[in-house]
């Protein structure tokens, strides 16, 4: 009798265990982001400054910056709602309109920056 009630627990606690780690592993997957910047015309705009922002005050989540070819990407981020602005020189701010990432999702933007007006 002791034995079976034993066993019985064994199996319980590992079934509670495997279902522990799946949770954990399903938490824990992180999510990604990968965009490019361009201009108006479609050109790359290189280095620009990337930030990525929490939709819900715009608070700094990261920045990156893009490459030459105006390409960016984010790793390692949580499940949420976000923002990603992009800055360069001799352009206007772009903002991205709000978007969800899930857990472990995989998102992807394309930024488009006016032209500043020059000042004299």
């Amino acid at each position: 009798m002791r034995t079976n009630s034993t066993l019985f627990v064994a199996r319980i606690l590992l079934v509670l265990l495997a279902w522990l780690i799946a949770a954990t592993a399903t938490a824990q997957t992180p999510g990604s982001l990968t965009g490019t910047v361009r201009t108006s015309a479609s050109a790359p705009i290189d280095y620009a400054t990337i930030t990525l922002h929490r939709a819900a005050d715009s608070s700094v989540v990261k920045t990156e910056f893009s490459d030459a070819q105006g390409a960016f990407r984010f790793e390692g981020l949580s499940e949420g709602s976000y923002r990603v602005s992009a800055a360069q020189l001799g352009y206007v701010r772009h903002w991205s309109a709000p978007f969800t990432l899930p857990a472990g999702g995989k998102f992807c933007l394309l930024l488009r920056c006016k032209k500043a007006p020059l000042r004299s």
